[in-house]
């Protein structure tokens, strides 16, 4: 099965008891792929930029189906 990896700030984790929305996995669940979601609450540009990174190199890239990248900013 391929892979969605997303990162962003806290509207891309989403609940951590899963009860609050989860787009990622919302996205996975519809494109019939596994989700690895890589959001963090305060999360900044930097953070998001190597969690996509590092995960782009530790995936195998066969595996990897769609990534999406949620860049965070004040406004």
């Amino acid at each position: 099965m391929s892979k969605l990896i997303t990162s962003g700030c806290s509207w891309t984790l989403g609940g951590t008891d899963g009860t609050d929305a989860n787009w990622p996995l919302f996205l996975a669940k519809k494109l019939d792929m596994e989700c690895l979601n890589l959001g963090s609450n305060g999360a900044g540009n930097e953070y998001i930029f190597f969690s996509i990174f590092d995960a782009i190199m530790k995936e195998k890239h066969s595996e990897i189906g769609l990534v999406i990248v949620m860049w965070s900013a004040w406004t």
